[in-house]
């Protein structure tokens, strides 16, 4: 017979690996789940990308 403790332990590790495609993204949530880009490929680039680059400004 387990602990209260355990039991929440336990139900945590069963709901880890459910609902995973339901469950609402977050940023962290696809920042882990995006494939890590391979070597040599551009990053994609967001709206704010391209905001942030202005004619004469530089890029580190």
């Amino acid at each position: 017979m387990g602990t209260d403790r355990d039991k929440l332990a336990k139900a945590a590790e069963t709901l880890k690996g459910q609902g995973q495609q339901d469950a609402p993204r977050t940023s962290a949530d696809l920042a882990i789940s995006d494939p890590p880009t391979p070597v040599g490929t551009p990053p994609r680039e967001t709206a704010a990308d391209e905001t942030r680059r202005q004619p004469g400004s530089k890029t580190s």
